[in-house]
Order: C-alpha cells, then structure tokens, then sequence
C-alpha cells in the first residue's frame, strides 16, 4: 500500500531539486512525480490521478501556471516519513492552504463542534502528550498543516527508547511474506 505526499515549490528550480533529493534518498523514478510548466488540462489530470481531490488538482494547476512546480511522490508503507521529511528540508511553499480555501468541507481540527457552535475540550493540538509531558508524534508547521515528526520511529524517540529494526516491514520479513509494494526499497 502506498500514500501519495505532495508538495509544492515556488519555482521550477526548488521543485526538480526536491525530486532528485527523493531520488538520492532511494525513491524511484516511477514513484515520484515533478509536474512544471504549463498547467494545463493534463496537469490537473495527472494531479487527480494521483489522489487529490478536484478542487486540490485545479488549485496546484493554477500555481504550476504561475511558476510553481508540485514534486508528488508514491510512498511504500513505511517510507511516508522519509519522503515527508526529504520533502520539507526544501522548504515547500505555503500556497496549498491560501488556494484550497473554496467554501468547501472545513479543514477545521474539530469540524463537527465547529458546525453546532460547541466548544471544544482544548485548544491544544495534543492534550495527552501535554499532559503527560510527552513530544506529539506530529507537530504543526507554521502554516498550521501538520508535519510528520522526523524521527523514523516518533513513540520510542519521545520515550528515549531506541528502535529494534530499520527494517519497515520486520513481520513480513520475518515470516517471509510477501509486501504490498514492489519498492526495492521497502524490502531492506
């Protein structure tokens, strides 16, 4: 199974830089995809086909027009940390949220309190963690979009325990079963 992490850059430049650092870091060619240029019909074609919504592909289209470029990468399981983390060392633009504002379902955190008026039960992003003095495993950016944390394994990282494995998939590795994903990468 894969989960499919866009971002995009400001420019040309940033964006086919961000593709060749997924490359360095062991994505393939067929996983990742850098879209620049025109932005035009088959652009948003492409950004559908790779999960996003309509109104998230017309929104990325328009920005490709006006210089951007969306680097898109297809993630086996258990490599959407890296490939996040690989993403946002570059430095993504902030226009997602600007441009994907279009009266549509709330992106709001709470959105059902939000549509009966109701307060919530606190204005923290981790209530738990802050009460137990625990690092959330996701942290917000400045945007207010939520990031991944970098450690490969955030629970034990923020319990200062180390990691048994590097190996994404060691219960498949160990009973040798086959993975979902044919990512050379996976297999390690």
């Amino acid at each position: 199974m894969t989960q499919v992490i866009t971002a995009v850059y400001r420019d040309q430049a940033t964006g086919l830089a961000a593709s060749a650092a997924l490359k360095k870091h062991g994505f393939e060619d067929h996983e990742v995809r850098t879209i620049v240029g025109a932005g035009d019909e088959s652009v948003l074609a492409s950004l559908v086909n790779r999960g996003l919504t309509q109104s998230e592909a017309a929104a990325l289209a328009n920005a490709v027009r006006n210089g951007a470029s969306v680097v898109s990468v297809s993630a086996a399981f258990g490599q959407a940390n890296l490939a996040t983390w690989v993403l946002n060392g570059l430095k993504p633009a902030d226009i997602r949220s600007a441009a994907l504002d279009d009266g549509g379902p709330s992106r709001s955190a709470s959105p059902f309190s939000d549509a009966f008026g109701w307060k919530t039960l606190s204005k923290g992003a981790a209530p738990f963690s802050a009460f137990f003095g625990l690092n959330p495993s996701v942290k917000s950016a400045p945007s207010g979009t939520k990031l991944l944390n970098r450690a490969p394994a955030p629970f034990s990282t923020s319990l200062g325990l180390k990691t048994l494995t590097r190996n994404p998939a060691p219960f498949s590795s160990l009973f040798k079963l086959p993975l979902l994903s044919k990512s050379k990468r996976a297999r390690a």
